[in-house]
């Protein structure tokens, strides 16, 4: 492993030398580039002069052309009369001497001029190629470099991998196995060598010197929780067995208890209607712990319908008939009533007033009312006035000791 490392960080060596002289040599030619870049552009910009010169004279060649055919022309005209213009005709041939020694002088810059544009030319395509070249150079260095930094980056991770196997695998770092160890060479023996161990070391798995105490410690754990869990599904066991045997003694109690509201209602509810009759049923007799109730009444004069399609002063009284119904059943030693019968006709509370005596001897009630025939039923009234602003008085009447002449006597007084 140390050589290879060592071979490793040579080639990591041999690669940062060789990226080194890459960007050498692309910073040389992106410099070169530049130059001739800018030579290009000069050349560039000495051909436009050149080619407007060109054009220039060829504008004064097509000038002098046009100004020679004319003089032509007018030196034939001339020629017609030669006898009175001898002087005249030695003069245009002077003149067109002249213009043919300019002309020959400008057909020879011209010549010239073409020339010097074909040479740019030639000189331009020359430094295009040249361009070219040079752009597939650094495109071919470009690729060579980012060759050299991938196959850097492998090395790199290789070496990562490797000192991070050595860290896992044997805890320790490279600097330590380079120092305590000899190098080895991966032959196939030495191979094997090392697969056996491993697998040896892997069927002995993680050696605990603490197994026979942590043993014998969660032996008692276990034996203790497995005797608290016994315990547990024990009461477990009797607390569904107390379960059971308390909903069969809820469905007994309640059975006998409803049959008996039950008959007592049948009775009470003529009475409190004066007439009629009514019934309470169950609504799953085979499930007495979740089961309902209903209630069908049937007023005197109409027929038997359920609760709630009666009138409310019709369900009210019939909310009393039930009421009374479980207090028979179940005596209780008082009771708060609060306006139940404020929905009740005057003839209907008379029935309801005559009804609260039939429980004097058993049951007190606390009747909250507005209503004076429940007041006249009433052995006591207590009454609270406010005869000044945020001053109330409590006063209470026992009808019973009201004097013959209507006099009564009040009790007592108090302010609140």
């Amino acid at each position: 492993m140390t050589d290879q490392l060592q071979k490793l960080q040579t080639e990591m060596q041999e690669l940062n030398d060789q990226d080194d002289l890459i960007e050498k040599r692309r910073t040389d030619l992106n410099q070169e580039l530049s130059e001739k870049k800018a030579q290009l552009a000069v050349n560039k910009e000495q051909t436009n002069t050149l080619k407007q010169q060109i054009q220039t004279n060829d504008q004064d060649y097509s000038e002098q052309k046009q100004r020679k055919e004319a003089l032509e022309k007018q030196l034939e005209a001339l020629t017609t009369d030669v006898s009175g213009h001898e002087e005249t005709e030695e003069s245009l041939q002077k003149q067109i001497a002249t213009l043919t020694e300019k002309k020959d002088d400008l057909q020879q810059q011209l010549h010239e001029k073409r020339q010097e544009r074909d040479r740019l030319y030639q000189e331009i395509s020359e430094e295009d190629e040249n361009l070219s070249q040079l752009n597939q150079q650094q495109k071919e260095k470009l690729a060579e470099k980012t060759k050299s930094e991938v196959t850097k980056n492998y090395q790199e991770n290789l070496l990562d991998q490797r000192l991070t196997y050595l860290q896992e695998e044997y805890h320790i770092t490279f600097e330590k196995a380079q120092q305590d160890y000899e190098p080895m060479t991966k032959d196939e023996e030495t191979r094997g060598k090392i697969q056996r161990l491993r697998q040896k070391i892997e069927q002995l798995g993680p050696v605990n010197l603490n197994a026979i105490e942590q043993y014998e410690e969660v032996s008692q754990r276990y034996e203790f929780l497995n005797k608290q869990r016994e315990d547990l599904l024990t009461a477990k066991n009797q607390l569904f067995t107390t379960m059971d045997e308390m909903d069969e003694e809820v469905k007994t109690r309640f059975k006998d208890i409803f049959e008996k509201i039950r008959e007592q209602f049948k009775v009470v509810f003529p009475n409190m209607f004066g007439g009629g009759r009514a019934e309470l049923f169950l609504t799953d007799p085979n499930d007495l712990l979740n089961t309902g109730i209903e209630i069908e009444a049937q007023p005197p004069g109409k027929k038997l319908q359920n609760l709630g399609l009666l009138s409310g002063g019709e369900r009210a009284l019939t909310a009393i008939a039930l009421l009374f119904s479980i207090i028979q059943v179940r005596p209780i030693p008082f009771c708060i009533l609060d306006e139940v019968e404020a929905a009740l006709d005057e003839a209907n509370i008379l029935r309801f007033a005559n009804y609260l005596q039939t429980f004097n001897n058993d049951t007190q009630f606390i009747v909250v009312t507005h209503r004076k025939g429940t007041m006249e039923a009433c052995n006591v009234l207590y009454g609270i006035t406010m005869e000044e602003s945020g001053v109330s008085k409590i006063v209470s009447v026992r009808l019973e000791d009201v004097a013959e002449n209507g006099q009564i006597a009040v009790e007592g007084k108090g302010k609140a």
